[in-house]
């Protein structure tokens, strides 16, 4: 299987100037709270991406090595057809 560049840089994700002062600064609980809460998805959403991208790779490898959608799906806990129609476009 090829290797995932690691080198590859991350997905990037921005957060309003303002979020970081509110979890920073002299706030509410709830507006520290909203804060916490924006800074999560963010990160949820950038890791979300990362993994898509690792995931797609090592599909790309494993169909270069002539792995079967069927293992794949298999492999991935899913179906042949929905492992198909994730990735065989990307590919």
């Amino acid at each position: 299987m090829s290797r995932v560049d690691v080198e590859q840089e991350p997905p990037r994700f921005t957060l309003p100037e303002l979020t970081l002062q509110s979890l920073a600064g002299d706030y509410s609980p709830t507006i520290r709270l909203k804060a916490a809460h924006e800074i999560g998805v963010a990160l949820k959403e950038a890791a979300a991406e990362w993994a898509d991208r690792l995931e797609l790779e090592h599909v790309r490898a494993c169909r270069k090595k002539g792995v079967s959608w069927k293992r794949i799906g298999e492999t991935l806990g899913v179906t042949q057809q929905h492992a198909r129609r994730r990735f065989a476009k990307r590919i």
